[in-house]
């Protein structure tokens, strides 16, 4: 046990320098100690994360697949579940058809998350193949807009990616993309509306006029973002335990409405 100890002591520090190389090397070694093995299926968690950052994605595809059968069932931070991440590291390693049935095979799992459909459109823009995330985009955003409670930040997302992949198509925005982008104006009026109201209440006897604020934000990297949510309840609060591409377009937004008040100096 000591040996195993020792090299998570060092796997943390590769972490901490975000040392991928080092983290294959060091979950390699753990996983051929015999102590090692109950925790099995997180370690090879760790080292399908550490290929795909190299760019080893058959490796990585290898080694989610092996977690998967050592019984990992935890959360991903980019992918609403293993088998997206699979169906999207296959992409990425050009096994395409491969891809195409491991995506039909999540969509199988859970047929109504727009979050997967997502996920797969912005899969298949990496890769440039626009027809195939245009639909995925449109089932997904046609989900999102349907669901009985409108999931602001997931319809942000789609309505914009889908854009992008109907401009890149050459079509122009059919009657779905423009009621998306309908509601999508409707609710940053609204978010605008909010913030203006929060100033305006808020406002102290001599408030600092937008253009000469400074604010600072803080943002965290994907490999850090669960960290952060165990770290700061608040912060988990805030954000409901979201996945990582709502908390990303929910900071934008706050950007563009405090720089749509005038503030000159963001960071």
């Amino acid at each position: 046990m000591a040996d195993l100890q020792a090299i998570d002591r060092e796997l943390d520090l590769a972490r901490e320098r975000e040392d991928n190389a080092a983290r294959v090397l060091l979950i390699t070694r753990a996983l051929a100690m015999p102590e090692a093995q109950p925790y099995c299926a997180d370690y090879l968690d760790e080292l399908a994360y550490a290929y795909q950052q190299l760019g080893r994605f058959d490796d990585a595809i290898d080694a989610m697949r092996q977690a998967l059968a050592a019984g990992w069932d935890g959360e991903l931070d980019d992918h609403p579940s293993a088998q997206a991440l699979i169906a999207d590291l296959l992409l990425r390693a050009g096994r395409t058809d491969e891809a195409t049935d491991a995506w039909l095979k999540a969509q199988r799992r859970d047929p109504r998350d727009p979050r997967l459909y997502q996920t797969a459109g912005c899969a298949y823009t990496d890769v440039g193949l626009h027809a195939k995330a245009l639909g995925w985009q449109t089932t997904g955003l046609e989900l999102a807009l349907a669901a009985e409670h409108h999931d602001g930040d997931m319809i942000w997302m789609l309505t914009g990616e889908r854009a992008e992949s109907l401009e890149a198509l050459g079509y122009p925005p059919d009657d779905l993309q423009l009621r998306a982008e309908e509601l999508v104006e409707r609710q940053e009026q609204e978010e605008q509306a909010r913030v203006d109201a929060f100033y305006r209440d808020g406002a102290t006897d001599q408030p600092v006029a937008p253009r000469r604020a400074s604010i600072g934000l803080a943002w965290f990297p994907a490999n850090e973002y669960t960290r952060a949510l165990a770290t700061w309840p608040s912060f988990a609060a805030d954000y409901e335990h979201g996945p990582y591409a709502a908390y990303c377009a929910r900071l934008e937004l706050l950007l563009r409405n405090l720089k749509a008040q005038g503030v000159a100096r963001l960071a």
